[in-house]
């Protein structure tokens, strides 16, 4: 299952604004995420950053989000961040399951309820 983690973080918290030797352990673990995430069995999909605010986001494949947790409470990003997770579907995925029902005209009610249940 995808989901996607956002980091955010105040000026005062930044890798670029903190003391050398945490900026640098923090860089290096960050550099390695994706490592991180295979001894959990999870994939970094992709990741972005906005400096300028503050906010990281990556897009993780893991089986659970507790296996997200896992994977950024290793790499220590919760340590400067508050990270959310959220579980989230591609954009084909989104018009297969949610909007081609929504067009073809299957909105029973229990087709509806299937369709949110594995949204979940």
């Amino acid at each position: 299952m995808l989901y996607m983690a956002e980091l955010k973080h105040s000026p005062e918290t930044c890798i670029a604004a903190r003391d050398r030797s945490s900026s640098e352990m923090d860089a290096k673990q960050l550099r390695v995420l994706r490592e991180i995430a295979a001894k959990h069995d999870a994939t970094v999909v992709d990741g972005w950053s906005f400096p300028v605010g503050h906010q990281l986001w990556y897009v993780i494949d893991a089986p659970e989000s507790h296996v997200v947790g896992d994977v950024f409470f290793e790499s220590g990003a919760f340590r400067w961040n508050t990270i959310t997770i959220n579980p989230v579907m591609n954009h084909d995925s989104f018009i297969r399951n949610v909007l081609n029902p929504i067009v073809d005209g299957d909105d029973s009610e229990e087709t509806a309820n299937h369709k949110m249940t594995a949204l979940s």
